[in-house]
């Protein structure tokens, strides 16, 4: 009866759930994954459960690099991840709270631009003034994924070659 379920079932593709409370009381998600017999029948169904705090040990730093910081949301808009997992219990923080899609009630300040299809690039500042280079991207099951970069940080780490280019 489980949505992940049926829609895996239907399409004949793995399927992910969006973010939901396990029996053990720890947020989680499932995955679910047809497996077909020789005339492409289904004879089984492979799934599991990954807590949410072991999916932001995906987007550890040295795997985001040369991002700064990254947030996965399910298709509810709820934060299934963070490269800093502490953040997952106490919601949107800086600078992603500033991001134009995080900013409601504020004015948009953000210059944004489509960097290639599904992939959007936005320039902000958050709260304390700092500019920021920020990615989002809408991936296949409906998630979106968003990087951010410190904008200052990147210019002094590339301003010598740009300089050198010029010259």
């Amino acid at each position: 009866d489980r949505p992940y379920f049926q829609e895996a079932r239907r399409t004949r593709q793995m399927a992910i759930s969006d973010a939901f409370v396990g029996a053990d009381g720890i947020p989680a998600i499932a995955i679910d994954i047809p497996v077909m017999d020789p005339r492409g029948e289904i004879r089984l169904h492979l799934g599991g459960v990954l807590h949410l705090s072991h999916l932001s040990n995906l987007l550890d730093f040295s795997t985001i690099l040369p991002f700064d910081h990254a947030s996965l949301f399910d298709r509810n808009g709820r934060m299934i991840a963070d490269s800093d997992p502490g953040r997952l219990n106490q919601g949107i923080g800086e600078p992603l709270k500033s991001h134009p899609d995080f900013a409601y009630g504020r004015a948009q300040t953000g210059q944004e631009a489509e960097a290639s299809p599904g992939v959007r690039v936005v320039q902000f500042m958050d709260e304390r003034r700092e500019r920021w280079l920020g990615f989002d991207m809408r991936l296949e099951n409906g998630w979106r994924l968003y990087l951010v970069r410190n904008l200052d940080q990147l210019t002094a780490l590339v301003s010598s070659q740009v300089r050198k280019v010029t010259l």
